[in-house]
C-alpha cells in the first residue's frame, strides 16, 4: 500500500525479495491443462491486486520471464498475457458464479495422476453399461446422469 501524487490510498502486488516464482516447470508430469492454464491463472490476480492504472503492466511485463524459465513456450505464454490483457481490472474483481450442479451428490472417482496411469477416463466410458447394470452397488445406478467422467 502507498499513496499516490493525489494523496490516494493505493495497492500494488507485492512480492518478497526472497520469492523465487518458482511456478509448475513446463516438462512436469502434470496434466497439460493444468501446465497450459498456468501463465493465465496468475495475470488476473496482479490485475485485481493494482489499484492505479498502468501499474498492472508494469507488473505484468515481468511474468513471462518467470514463465520462460520455467520452459514454457513462447506462444502460451503469449496466448495467456492476451486474454488476461483482454479483460478489465473491474472484471477480474467479479466473482464467477459457481457451477452447483457438478457438486452435487454424486460418485467420484479420485486417483493420483501419473502419466503411466492407463486411460480411466475411455476405460469407465467404455463399460458405463456394465457399471450401470451392476446389481451389487446402488451407487453406479445413482450417478447415470453423471456420464461425464
Amino acid at each position: 500500500m502507498y499513496k499516490n501524487q493525489s494523496n490516494e490510498l493505493c495497492v500494488r502486488l507485492y512480492t518478497k525479495p526472497t520469492d523465487t516464482h518458482a511456478y509448475l516447470r513446463f516438462d512436469s508430469a502434470q496434466p497439460p491443462h493444468c501446465k497450459i492454464t498456468g501463465p493465465y491463472s496468475q495475470a488476473p490476480g496482479i490485475k485485481r491486486n493494482s489499484t492505479e492504472n498502468g501499474n498492472e503492466q508494469k507488473d505484468l511485463v515481468l511474468l513471462p520471464e518467470y514463465y520462460r524459465k520455467r520452459g514454457y513456450p513462447e506462444p502460451i505464454i503469449e496466448k495467456s498475457l492476451n486474454k488476461a490483457n483482454s479483460k478489465s481490472r473491474q472484471e477480474c474483481l467479479e466473482a464467477r458464479p459457481l457451477n452447483r450442479e457438478s457438486n452435487s451428490d454424486g460418485t467420484f472417482l479420485i486417483t493420483t495422476y501419473n502419466l503411466c496411469n492407463p486411460p480411466m477416463q475411455q476405460t469407465i466410458r467404455r463399460n458405463w453399461h456394465l457399471l450401470e447394470s451392476s446389481t451389487s452397488s446402488r451407487a453406479f445406478k445413482d450417478i447415470r446422469h453423471y456420464k461425464t467422467v
